[in-house]
């Protein structure tokens, strides 16, 4: 009867044993903050309003973006685009690869047209300045150092793709929103003009190669007409001939000329697209949106600048305050000691 008695008061000390150890936690804890509060409200309170200042003295930098979009053209592709794959030419209008877009933003002959462009910092700037200048903040005429304008320029200007709608985002952040809205524009036409440019050499490329087949075939029609010419001049009876031999031979030499001279008429008509398509300067590039000068700066970011040094500080200075407790530091001196 005793030893149950004794039990059952082990079993009630034991379900009463987590409270009574959540009690000390929290009075040491209170205990703790009690001796160093001060300084952690302190230390946090300073390091909040330092990052507050950075966000005030640190030079802002503001984010256009343009997006766009590669489309079709329409180029003809019956026998122009089978006299294309002849000629080892890839029909130029097609639609463009979101890929091949960004690959070619990102070019040096792109890059090198962008750096030499002049913009204004803001709207009615009397002076415009080479990009290249505007990013070292140098003045006209110094060239500076080519890779170190490379790398400055791939650091403000960033190009990604949305890989289910195929959209192709144009980012430029620099100190001045007008000035970033203005190179996302240049970026734009950069790359309308160089496909622009690349569509018309091919094209005059196939126009090149189908004139050139069409000298030829004019070539063999005028031979295959001089062979029948020459064999009818050999065989003025051959209407009433019963030769087979000399009958075959006519209807050989008919249907050469009947052949050579469809293809003639193909690649005439032919000929004449190329040279209408040559001369069309439609974009292969659609504009979704242009730049626009942000409102907003992009950096810094006020509330992610004091909220990280706001929540960063509260946990390290909780840390600070456990590890000096346990160290027995209750004043400056006593680091000094402890360090000896």
């Amino acid at each position: 009867m005793t030893m149950a008695l004794r039990l059952t008061e082990t079993d009630r000390e034991g379900v009463a044993a987590p409270g009574a150890a959540e009690a000390p936690l929290l009075s040491e804890l209170l205990r703790v903050f009690k001796l160093y509060g001060r300084a952690y409200l302190l230390l946090v309170g300073l390091a909040t309003f330092s990052a507050l200042v950075l966000t005030f003295v640190v030079a802002p930098r503001y984010r256009a973006t343009a997006s766009l979009m590669a489309v079709g053209s329409g180029m003809p592709q019956g026998s122009l685009g089978r006299l294309a794959r002849l000629a080892n030419i890839t029909p130029s209008r097609d639609e463009l690869p979101a890929e091949t877009l960004c690959t070619i933003l990102r070019s040096r002959r792109i890059a090198d047209r962008i750096l030499e462009a002049r913009f204004q910092r803001r709207p009615g700037d009397p002076r415009p300045l080479p990009l290249e200048n505007l990013l070292t903040g140098t003045d006209p005429g110094t060239e500076p150092q080519r890779d170190k304008l490379y790398r400055r320029l791939a650091k403000a200007a960033r190009f990604s793709m949305d890989p289910e709608t195929r959209i192709v985002t144009v980012a430029v952040e620099t100190r001045h929103p007008y000035l970033s809205a203005q190179v996302a524009t240049a970026y734009l036409e950069e790359l309308s003009r160089y496909a622009t440019e690349e569509h018309q050499s091919r094209s005059r490329l196939v126009s090149g190669f189908v004139g050139q087949r069409t000298g030829e075939v004019r070539a063999e029609v005028a031979q295959a007409e001089k062979a029948l010419h020459q064999f009818l001049l050999a065989n003025q009876n051959y209407a009433t001939s019963t030769d087979p031999d000399i009958r075959i031979e006519q209807l050989r030499l008919e249907r050469n000329l009947e052949l050579r001279t469809r293809v003639l008429m193909d690649l005439v008509s032919n000929h004449e697209l190329v040279l209408l398509d040559e001369r069309n300067e439609a974009p292969l590039i659609q504009v979704i949106d242009r730049g626009a000068p942000p409102d907003l700066r992009s950096w810094p970011v006020r509330r992610l600048w004091v909220g990280g040094a706001l929540v960063s500080t509260a946990a390290i200075g909780f840390v600070l305050m456990l590890v000096a407790d346990h160290l027995g530091i209750r004043s400056p001196r006593d680091v000094w000691t402890i360090a000896r």
